[in-house]
C-alpha cells in the first residue's frame, strides 16, 4: 500500500481528497489580525470576534479548515480539499486566492499571502516589495509536521510519506515556507530552498543552498540549518547577524530583526548579531531544550524546567530566574510567559495593559505572547486572554465565548 499511495501526484482530485480526509488532522489555533480575531476549532469550523467582520456569505466560505494564519490586515484557511480562503483588507490583492488549488501550507505576513502546492512549488497573493514591516520580529517557522499527522493503521503511513518523492536520493525532508519581512521562503523536500521577493540586501540568494533542515527568515536575511548541523545565512549582515558560518552541531535556529540564536545538540546556546541589551550574551547557558527571542531578549528553556533570559530588562521582562517546573516558553518584546506542568502560567515583564495578569489561570495548556496581550488556551477548549484590548476597538482579548474542542 505504501507504494501504491507514493504515488499520490497521479491521482485523481477525488482520490488525493479521500487521502486528505483520512491522514490530515485539523490544527485548531488562535490568529488575529489588526480588523478581527479568528480561531479553528478541532471540526474544522471556524469563529470571528466581532462576530459582523465577516459577512454571511463570507462565513459560508470558512468551512473544512485545517489551518490559519494572519497577515497584517486579513486571514487565510488552508481547506481540507487544498484550496485556500482568505478575508479582510485586498487592498493590495492579499486576498486573491480563490483559484489556489492543491495547496498544502500556508503563511500571511504584511500584506501577502502564501502558500507551497504538492509539487512543492511556491504560489503568492499580494504585495511584497511594497509592505510595511509592522513587527521586529519573524513570522515562525510553519513546518507540514503540525498540519500532516500519521495514523496508527494500515502501515502507519505518516502524510509526508504520501507526497515526498520516491527514489533512493529522496531526502526525509519535511517541506515548509517562512516569510520575513519583505521575502518568502519555500524549504524543499529534497533539502533545497527557493525564495521570492525584495533581493535588495541579497536575502533571496539560496540558489546553491542544499541538505538544508529547517529555515528563518529576518527583516533582511535567510538563514538554514543544515542536516550536518551547520548553518548557512545570506542577506543583510548588519551586527554581523549572518556570522553563522562557523556554527556546528545546531538542533534549531530563531532569528529577530537583529540577532540569530542556534540551539546545539549538547544543549548549550550561540549567538550573534547586534548584543544591545546584552541579548547575545549566552555563552554560559548549559542544559536548554527550547530557545526563544524577541527583538529585546532572548529566552531558554532548560532540561531541569527552570528558565534563563538575558537582553533588556526594562520592563522586568527576564526576571525568570526563579520560575520552576516551566514546560513551554514564549516571548515578546516587553514581556515573558512561561507554561507550567501543573496547568498555571507565569509572566513578568510590562504590566501596562495586564498582561502579566496570569495569577488565576488553570488548565492550560499552551500559551501565546502579544505585543501588550497574553493568550492560553485551556484543557476544555477554551480560551482566556489578558492584557490591552484597545477598548474593544480591535477586541484581541475578547475570547471568553470560544470553544475549540
Amino acid at each position: 500500500m505504501a507504494d501504491s499511495i507514493k504515488t499520490f501526484f497521479g491521482l485523481s482530485d477525488e482520490d488525493k481528497l479521500e487521502i486528505r480526509k483520512k491522514y490530515i488532522k485539523v490544527v485548531p489555533g488562535i490568529v488575529g489580525c489588526s480588523r478581527f480575531i479568528l480561531s479553528l476549532a478541532p471540526d474544522g469550523s471556524v469563529s470571528v470576534e466581532p462576530e459582523q467582520a465577516l459577512s454571511p456569505e463570507e462565513k459560508e466560505q470558512w468551512s473544512d479548515i485545517i489551518k490559519i494564519c494572519a497577515g497584517n490586515s486579513h486571514v487565510a484557511g488552508l481547506r481540507t480539499d487544498g484550496t485556500v480562503v482568505a478575508s479582510g483588507d485586498n487592498a493590495f490583492g492579499q486576498c486573491n486566492v480563490s483559484q489556489w488549488e492543491d495547496i498544502r501550507d500556508i503563511c500571511a505576513f504584511n500584506n501577502y499571502t502564501a502558500g507551497v502546492t504538492e509539487n512543492n512549488d511556491i504560489v503568492y497573493a499580494g504585495t511584497i516589495g511594497l509592505s510595511n514591516v509592522v513587527s521586529s520580529a519573524p513570522v515562525p517557522l510553519m513546518e507540514l509536521s503540525s498540519v500532516y499527522v500519521s495514523e496508527q493503521q494500515d502501515e502507519n503511513i505518516a502524510y509526508e510519506d504520501i507526497v515526498q518523492p520516491v527514489g533512493e536520493t529522496a531526502k526525509k525532508v519535511k517541506p515548509a515556507i517562512a516569510a520575513g519581512g519583505r521575502h518568502t521562503l519555500g524549504l524543499k523536500s529534497d533539502g533545497t530552498v527557493v525564495a521570492v521577493g525584495v533581493n535588495n540586501e541579497g536575502q533571496c540568494d539560496i540558489e546553491k543552498w542544499s541538505d538544508i533542515v529547517s529555515v528563518a527568515a529576518g527583516k533582511y536575511n535567510t538563514v538554514g540549518l543544515k542536516s550536518d548541523g551547520t548553518v548557512v545565512a545570506v542577506g543583510n549582515n548588519g551586527f554581523g547577524k549572518c556570522s553563522v558560518e562557523g556554527w556546528r552541531d545546531i538542533i534549531a535556529i530563531a532569528v529577530s530583526y537583529r540577532h540569530t540564536v542556534g540551539l546545539k545538540s549538547d544543549r548549550t546556546v550561540v549567538a550573534v548579531g547586534n548584543n544591545g541589551f546584552g541579548k547575545c550574551s549566552v555563552e554560559g547557558w548549559r542544559d536548554i531544550i527550547a530557545i526563544a527571542v524577541s527583538y529585546r531578549h532572548t529566552v531558554g528553556l532548560k532540561s531541569d524546567r527552570t528558565v534563563i533570559a538575558v537582553g533588556d530588562n526594562i520592563c522586568g521582562q527576564c526576571n525568570v530566574k526563579g520560575w520552576r517546573d516551566i514546560i513551554a516558553i514564549a516571548a515578546a518584546d516587553y514581556h515573558t510567559v512561561g507554561l507550567k506542568s501543573d496547568g498555571t502560567v507565569v509572566a513578568v515583564g510590562d504590566t501596562y495593559g495586564d498582561q502579566c495578569n496570569v495569577e488565576d489561570w488553570h488548565d492550560i495548556i499552551a500559551v501565546a505572547a502579544g505585543w501588550n496581550h497574553t493568550v492560553g488556551l485551556k484543557s476544555d477548549g477554551t480560551v482566556a486572554a489578558v492584557g490591552d484590548n484597545d477598548n474593544d476597538y480591535c477586541g484581541q482579548c475578547n475570547v471568553g465565548y470560544w470553544s475549540l474542542l
